[in-house]
């Protein structure tokens, strides 16, 4: 699975398809942690932004081979399913490494440095928000990504519409969560938080399970 994960960053890191989203998240939290705000407030900016970063980074990374090379990988590995689950895999951490980043950057340049809802507290949330949004991020692209769609220009079309709105209802149901651990991070109790996450991540991990069944069942 590590040889596996190597290959996949390796592959994605000569084609610079990671590029746009990196910057826009690395501008995201360079413009907001400028201003010095509350660190769950700009660190919740952030995490919004990691959502559509990494859909696209999973995207990237599902389509940086063709097919025949996909499956060269997935047959010298054993399965095609292992090879798919270690791009995943290498997607979400890559994203988590940007989370870390960020949640560092925020409380660095938060004048109260965290400390106004309590240290622990603000880097719990920060952490939960951001661990959301990447574990969201993978589980939309994978959904979005061939051969459960199998045309490139369909995949991103959909993964942006998808993308724009989820961000951008009030109501959904990613909103809410974020809304809900940014003010479990501050002073809100984490009783009104955590169910609501943990609806989220059943949801991702049902989401990510299915599309890998689909994937089995349609890969060669």
């Amino acid at each position: 699975m590590i040889a596996l994960a190597r290959y996949v960053l390796a592959r994605c890191l000569v084609s610079q398809r990671w590029v746009p989203p990196i910057v826009l998240f690395a501008l995201t939290v360079g413009v907001f942690s400028s201003a010095g705000g509350d660190a769950i407030g700009t660190g919740s900016i952030a995490a919004l932004i990691l959502f559509p970063a990494t859909t696209w980074t999973t995207i990237s990374a599902l389509h940086v081979d063709d097919i025949s090379q996909i499956t060269v990988v997935g047959v010298s590995h054993g399965s095609m399913v292992r090879a798919r689950i270690a791009t995943l895999l290498t997607s979400f951490g890559c994203s988590c490494s940007l989370a870390v980043l960020s949640v560092g950057s925020v409380i660095a340049t938060d004048p109260a440095h965290g400390a106004a809802g309590g240290v622990g507290r603000t880097l719990t949330g920060l952490l939960l928000i951001n661990g959301l949004s990447a574990l969201s991020g993978v589980a939309l692209g994978q959904a979005c990504a061939r051969p459960l769609i199998p045309r490139a220009g369909l995949s991103w079309t959909l993964a942006v519409g998808l993308t724009i709105g989820l961000i951008a209802i009030p109501k959904s149901p990613l909103i809410l969560v974020l809304a809900a651990l940014s003010e479990a991070g501050q002073t809100a109790p984490w009783s009104e938080a955590l169910p609501p996450a943990g609806f989220l991540v059943v949801g991702d991990v049902l989401l990510l399970g299915l599309t890998l069944w689909a994937y089995r069942r349609r890969s060669p």
